[in-house]
């Protein structure tokens, strides 16, 4: 039970603390950390002090934040080769984009034609950025395609 682990004043600083222990240098977790940067946010506008206690409500929120956070730990991944059946060693890059309503998020993999006239897809790395509170879709979403395009730019230099 985490309740038993988590402190009944739950406070902001204790929350940021754990927040920012959390190394995913991939985006491997972003589905989780998104979240959590999600939850940062509307916590912090309610809470008032760093060493004030969160709400109920919030500390509910954190307490299933660190209970998921325990659950990814000792995860492996496997990091994207190129497959066996692959015709030559030609690259393909790909990179995503999304924006929704608070989150911006970018999803970069790479893959190999195969004998089987299929490609190979294997993620290579993620990100994910709150937007803008007093933004628009269309706005966040040539925010995400800028976001991308840096993206793209940036792993074409270190991968050639």
């Amino acid at each position: 039970e985490m309740n038993s682990f988590v402190p009944v004043k739950l406070t902001k600083r204790m929350i940021l603390s754990k927040f920012m222990g959390v190394f995913d240098l991939l985006g491997k977790l972003i589905p989780l950390t998104s979240r959590m940067k999600r939850d940062m946010r509307a916590m912090m506008k309610v809470t008032p002090s760093w060493d004030d206690a969160v709400t109920d409500e919030h500390r509910t929120t954190w307490v299933k934040n660190f209970l998921d956070l325990e659950k990814y730990k000792g995860m492996k991944f496997t990091r994207p080769r190129m497959p066996a059946d692959a015709i030559d060693t030609k690259m393909r890059l790909v990179v995503v984009v999304d924006a929704a309503k608070e989150l911006v998020v970018v999803w970069a993999g790479v893959g190999f034609k195969r004998t089987n006239g299929k490609w190979s897809s294997a993620y290579l790395i993620g990100r994910s950025l709150l937007t803008a509170l007093d933004s628009t879709i269309p706005r966040d979403e040539m925010e995400a395609l800028v976001a991308g395009s840096n993206m793209m730019w940036l792993l074409r230099q270190i991968l050639s």
